[in-house]
C-alpha cells in the first residue's frame, strides 16, 4: 500500500493477552504516555489488552473496544499462547482464517501485523514441554504465511529467549520489566516498519 502517513492521524490498535496488559502498564509508567513518543497529531496508539486472551474471544473483544476507538489503521495481534496447547493447531488455524475473513470484510484497508509467540520456560499445561515449543514455531511460521498473504507484516522477538533468565518472571511465563523492555522495542520498530507501508 502506499504510504498515508502524511495525510492525517495514524491510528494503530494494539491487541493482545497479558504481555500487552504488562506492556500497556510499562508504557504508561515509563512515557507518562500510551502513544510511544509519537506525535499524538500525527499517531494514536490504543491497547487493547485482556488476561487470558483466546483466539475465540478476538472478534468479541474488539467489537467492545472498538465501540470506543476509532476503526484502525494499523492492527497489531499478540496472543495464541494460551490456544497452541490447549487445541490441534488445524482447529486453531481454521478459526484464525474464519477470524480473519471477517475481519478483512470489516477493516478493508487495515495493515494487520502478527507479533510472534514467544517462548516460554515454561509451559504450565502442556503435557509435553517439546511438543509445546514445537507448535509455538509451526503456529508462528503459519502467521507469518497468513500476514504475507493479506499484505500485513509479522515482529520477531529474537531478542527474548528462553536461556535469558532474567527477561522472565519466576513462573516462567510472563516477562519482567526487563523482558517488557525488550518486548516493546519490538513492537515499537514493528508499527513503524507498518506504517511505511501503510
Amino acid at each position: 500500500m502506499a504510504s498515508r502517513a502524511g495525510e492525517r492521524q495514524v491510528r494503530v490498535g494494539v491487541c493482545g493477552h497479558s504481555y500487552f496488559h504488562w506492556a500497556a502498564s510499562h508504557a504508561s509508567i515509563t512515557e507518562n504516555q500510551y502513544n510511544w513518543s509519537f506525535p499524538t497529531s500525527s499517531v494514536m496508539v490504543y491497547w487493547i489488552a485482556r488476561r487470558g486472551m483466546h483466539w475465540s474471544r478476538v472478534l468479541q473483544l474488539l467489537e467492545e473496544k472498538c465501540s470506543i476507538y476509532p476503526e484502525p489503521d494499523i492492527l497489531v495481534l499478540h496472543l495464541g499462547g494460551n490456544d497452541v496447547i490447549n487445541q490441534s493447531l488445524g482447529r486453531l488455524r481454521f478459526q484464525i482464517r474464519v477470524i480473519f475473513e471477517d475481519l478483512l470484510l470489516k477493516w478493508p484497508h487495515c495493515h494487520f501485523v502478527w507479533s510472534d509467540i514467544i517462548p516460554q520456560q515454561i509451559w504450565k499445561t502442556a503435557n509435553s514441554q517439546r511438543a509445546a515449543h514445537k507448535a509455538r514455531c509451526l503456529q508462528n511460521r503459519f502467521m507469518h504465511g497468513l500476514m504475507h498473504r493479506v499484505g500485513g507484516s509479522t515482529i520477531c522477538h529474537d531478542s527474548i529467549t528462553t536461556e535469558d533468565v532474567h527477561l522472565f518472571r519466576k513462573d516462567g511465563v510472563h516477562l519482567t520489566e526487563e523482558g517488557i523492555a525488550l518486548f516493546l522495542t519490538d513492537l515499537h520498530n514493528g508499527v513503524r516498519r507498518a506504517m511505511q507501508d501503510w
